[in-house]
Order: structure tokens, then C-alpha cells, then sequence
């Protein structure tokens, strides 16, 4: 079963209203859930990029484990 269209990698040329930057704010997330992060953005990163590293295999999305809960 094929498709009509072709894939194609790379960047792709930016939008009228691309936002660049991003910048989160959990101010809410405090107050009305009363929520706190478990980790810092840092260890939660570090955290993140080990589990992908050990889960999963170049180019492959061969699932062993759980990702952690952060």
C-alpha cells in the first residue's frame, strides 16, 4: 500500500507568526491544583535523555521499559 506523497527531511521554511521562543509558567499549575514539580528541569532532562538513550536503538522505536515519571 503506497502514499501519493513524498517524505521529505529537514528544516522547513518558517510561518508568518512562528513563534521562536517559548517560555512556560507553572504559576497555575501551583495555585489551582495545588501541583509541585518532583525534579528540577535539569535532573528531569538528565532523567529523560538516559531512559531514551537506554530504551531505545538508533533509528528503531523498540520499547523496553517505562519512561520515568517526573
Amino acid at each position: 500500500m503506497g502514499s501519493r506523497f513524498a517524505l521529505r527531511f529537514g528544516a522547513i521554511p518558517l510561518r508568518d507568526g512562528e513563534i521562536m521562543r517559548y517560555q512556560l509558567d507553572i504559576t497555575q499549575a501551583k495555585s489551582k491544583l495545588a501541583w509541585e514539580p518532583k525534579v528540577d528541569l535539569k535532573e528531569g532532562l538528565r532523567k529523560t535523555i538516559d531512559w531514551y538513550v537506554a530504551n531505545y536503538e538508533a533509528g528503531t522505536t523498540k520499547k523496553v521499559s517505562q519512561p520515568p515519571v517526573l
